[in-house]
Order: structure tokens, then C-alpha cells, then sequence
């Protein structure tokens, strides 16, 4: 076994325990809430993700075959209504930002954060 961890290799998130002690978390249901820690697996260094439904259900579903399209719907849905996740709109496209992701979580290599979606505005959007 080895002495130490290699942090070189892949995406770290940090999650925090006293999270679950939250009260936008509690507001979501457990399925909901299981789907929030895959949303934040797939969001940027920023804590932004395409809003599109389908896209979101490509990439946080996994092998998780049971999951619908629909479902995935359901709990963005639940986490925007909790403060959890903020919709904005950049080039004409919807976006989902994390609420506070950039401040808890560590730059990458070298300090730095890797943007994949334009960034979080505050001129937050309704569908």
C-alpha cells in the first residue's frame, strides 16, 4: 500500500461534511440530493454545466440505466428552487452555476481553474 495519494491524476472536488448540515441541501430529496454531488462531479472549476436536460442526463448518469431524462428534470428543478444551482443564459445558451462552488474548492495544477462554460453572470434567467 502506498504512503501517499497521487493528487496529480484526475478531477478533485472537495466536499465538505458539515455540508449535510445545510439548509438548501435538506430542502432537496435524497435522490435529488445524491444527483447534486454528480452535478458538481461534472460542472467546471467554476461550478458551471450546461442546463440542457439531455446533456445533463448523458453526462451524470453513468451506468445508472434506470435513471430517466425526466428524472434528472425533476431534481434540477428541486436544486434551482433550493438556491443550490443559479440558471443563466450566455450566447444564448442555458447554463446552470453552482452557488459558492469556486470558493470551496481548490485550483488545479498550479493553482489554476479550467473554464469549460462561459461564465456565471448575475442576471439570473427563469426557462
Amino acid at each position: 500500500m502506498a504512503d501517499s495519494i497521487d493528487f496529480t491524476k484526475g478531477i478533485y472536488r472537495r466536499v465538505y461534511a458539515s455540508f449535510i448540515w445545510g439548509q438548501r441541501i435538506n430542502r432537496l430529496s435524497l435522490p435529488a440530493e445524491a444527483w447534486f454531488w454528480r452535478v458538481q462531479a461534472v460542472a467546471d472549476d467554476l461550478g458551471n454545466f450546461p442546463a440542457e436536460t439531455h446533456r445533463v442526463w448523458v453526462e451524470t448518469s453513468g451506468y445508472r440505466s434506470s435513471t430517466s431524462e425526466s428524472d434528472v428534470a425533476g431534481w434540477l428543478a428541486e436544486m434551482e428552487a433550493a438556491g443550490l444551482i443559479l440558471a443563466y443564459v450566455a450566447g444564448g445558451v442555458r447554463y446552470f452555476h453552482i452557488e459558492g462552488f469556486e470558493a470551496l474548492q481548490p485550483g488545479g495544477r498550479n493553482g489554476r481553474r479550467l473554464r469549460k462554460y462561459p461564465p456565471y453572470t448575475v442576471s439570473v434567467v427563469n426557462p
